[in-house]
Formats: C-alpha cells, structure tokens, sequence
C-alpha cells in the first residue's frame, strides 16, 4: 500500500498532484491511500484511541499528520511517501529483502549537523507492525506528557534512536 497525506483531498498545487500520480505510475498493482487530517483522527480514534490525548495535545496540525504516517506504517506496512517526493522508478525489489527503509531528499543543505545525522521520515516503507513503530510512538507520547516538547519527536531528529 503507497500512503500519502494532505489536509484535504484538495492538493496544493498541481506539481504535487503529478507527484503524487508518480507514485501510482511506480506501483501500478499497490493499493493507494490518501490520507486527510480527517483520516488520521479516524484511524487514531478507531484503532488506538489510547493515543488520542496524545494526539490531541499537539500544538500543530503537522504534528498530528507527521506521527499518523508512523500509525500508518505500524498498521498498514507499506510505503509513505510526502507530496514534495517524485516515485522515478519502482523499488518494490528492495522491499522483498527487508522490513524497513527509509529515503533520503536530494538537495537538503548540509550544513547543520543535525541533518547529517537525523533519519528522514518524507519516505518511509515498512512492513506491518514493525515493532520500531510502537516504540517511536511510546517515545512521542513519553516526550509529550513530560513536556519535552513531543512534536519534535515527530520530525525526523525522533527518528534517532
């Protein structure tokens, strides 16, 4: 399954809808899910309301749709991709022979050293309930409740175990 996400249905701008397409023209036999802010309340609430307190103490909506993708991985397995990533060749090969990848982004500026050490999290690909998962969840909900500011730890630097 391809999971992509946005607000809305809506997509921004056009070169984001042929982005997105790419991912389909890839993977033509996988299944596809658009995901919306609606969606993720959806699939947090149905599936793991526990986390719903959690979910809705982020300060920003970004924060809810950045830590649904690692729901959408722990659940569905598959492959995450952002709306700013193009698919230019199908890897579905690399996937056969591991549980877990994660992308990188061509033209990210090197300069901070966090960014040569953080994981990406705009690509992402699993297969269904990977325990890492859970764990990176645990440690957002860790860092949320004790205040240490859980929405980082739905970025990519909470990538870093």
């Amino acid at each position: 399954m391809i999971h992509q996400s946005w607000k809305s249905r809506k997509l921004p701008t056009r070169r984001a809808q042929r982005w997105s397409a790419s991912w389909q023209t890839c993977f033509p036999n996988w299944e596809f899910r658009f995901w919306t802010d609606d969606d993720n309340l959806a699939l947090v609430r149905d599936h793991y309301p526990w986390f719903l307190p959690v979910y809705f103490s982020f300060k920003k909506p970004v924060e809810r749709a950045d830590v649904a993708r690692y729901f959408y991985m722990f659940h569905f397995g598959g492959i995450y991709a952002d709306l700013d990533a193009v698919c230019q060749k199908n890897f579905e090969h690399l996937l056969n022979s591991t549980a877990m990848l994660f992308g990188g982004m061509d033209g990210l500026k090197q300069e901070d050293s966090l960014l040569r050490t953080y994981v990406e999290n705009s690509l992402m690909a699993s297969r269904p309930g990977h325990p890492f998962w859970m764990r990176l969840i645990a440690r957002v909900m860790v860092h949320q409740h004790f205040g240490r500011g859980g929405g980082q730890w739905t970025l990519p630097p909470g990538l870093r175990f």
